[in-house]
């Protein structure tokens, strides 16, 4: 992107101060990481200036803590976004991820939505606070009668996205399936349940999340938690769970996304209560056609 920048492309680039947090987080909190100059912050912080060096780009962290002491996940931007010319992507990889993951990514070509999106990151970027930009009510862009753009703009208990899950969900008759990192639970675990012991429709439920004998210490702890917990207390909860189809091979589980036999929406929001009532932001991509949750679920089953 450097690159692009210095060759007069008009590069916008607005990383989340999380990517510098995470390296000093203490449980839930972090201390005054605006000082901190680790050698991955320093490498972070030299790329994104090499950047906004060039005169026709721009590139900041934004929504850095304002005092020495934070919660970590609050008013965090989890968003991957972006745009090239006239395509548009919304993905759930880490970029600077080194791990093997398995994960879905989204795009398409469509001039307002890459303007759209381009615009808003310039936005973020020079203001360096996502809420001044994208206000306190969630977004969406229409792109065809069948598919939208969904963001959540980061007000704690609130998201649109989170709604429109459990309508696909509830309104599924014959097959839900759902992505995640970790074993479904909250809200989104009720859903499930009730999608499952519905006496009317019976629907399938099929969750893909990391096996807790596998890779990172995320799936056990979670598990772990759940065990006994109500999320997991009836039988459906339970088959759900055992029915992963992940095994201890298969690579981490980093897709988020919900589908059912004839719609799904996928992206970077984890569709979990924590994030929600953090305030966290996050964009999903919807299409209601039957050939785009086909598709999204045979992409990530092909990586396990």
């Amino acid at each position: 992107m450097a690159q692009a920048a210095h060759r007069g492309a008009e590069v916008s680039i607005a990383a989340d101060a999380y990517s510098l947090m995470e390296l000093v987080k203490k449980g839930r909190y972090i201390v005054d990481a605006s000082k901190i100059e680790g050698q991955s912050t320093r490498y972070r912080r030299n790329a994104l200036a090499e950047v906004d060096r060039a005169p026709s780009s721009v590139a900041n962290f934004v929504n850095m803590p304002s005092g020495r002491i934070a919660r970590l996940h609050t008013g965090r931007s989890h968003l991957k976004i972006g745009a090239v010319n006239d395509y548009f992507t919304v993905i759930g990889l880490n970029h600077d991820l080194q791990q093997v993951m398995a994960d879905l990514a989204f795009g398409a070509t469509h001039q307002g939505v890459a303007d759209w999106v381009h615009q808003k990151t310039q936005q973020v970027a020079i203001q360096r606070d996502t809420r001044k930009v994208l206000g306190t009510s969630d977004l969406e862009y229409r792109i065809d009668p069948y598919t939208k753009l969904m963001v959540d703009v980061g007000v704690p208990f609130q998201s649109a996205i989170f709604q429109e899950a459990g309508r696909i969900i509830t309104e599924a008759e014959t097959d839900v399936w759902h992505a995640s990192q970790a074993v479904p639970r909250g809200r989104i675990m009720e859903h499930l349940t009730q999608a499952a012991d519905a006496d009317q429709r019976k629907v399938n439920v099929e969750a893909i999340f990391n096996h807790s004998n596998g890779k990172g210490i995320l799936p056990k702890m979670v598990e772990k938690a759940l065990i006994g917990c109500q999320d997991l207390k009836s039988e459906s909860a339970r088959s759900i769970r055992d029915n992963n189809p992940t095994t201890k091979s298969s690579p981490y589980i980093h897709a988020k996304g919900v589908g059912s036999e004839r719609e799904a929406m996928g992206g970077n929001h984890n569709l979990d209560d924590a994030g929600i009532v953090a305030g966290t932001v996050d964009a999903m991509i919807l299409q209601q056609t039957q050939s785009f949750s086909n598709r999204a679920r045979a992409c990530l089953v092909s990586q396990l």
